[in-house]
């Protein structure tokens, strides 16, 4: 079984906390849930936090490929 490479993982968690970070205010202005500092605050973070994991993610990736693609060409 092979192992998710690092790059994916980080992905994935990015655009789940991106997610996280829209989907909370959304609900506050349709009153599903309450408007509060501490939600506003929360979703501001996790929504920051994402776009830096999809940012990490991609230059994992872009090293990983230049390696493979370098030690293809020795």
């Amino acid at each position: 079984m092979s192992r998710i490479p690092i790059w994916t993982e980080l992905w994935i968690a990015g655009g789940a906390l991106v997610f996280i970070g829209a989907g909370v205010p959304l609900l506050m202005m349709l009153h599903m849930i309450p408007s509060t500092f501490l939600l506003a605050g929360i979703s501001f973070v996790s929504s920051s936090v994402g776009i830096m994991l999809g940012y990490i993610a991609l230059a994992v990736y872009l090293k990983n490929s230049r390696n493979k693609h370098d030690n293809l060409n020795r």
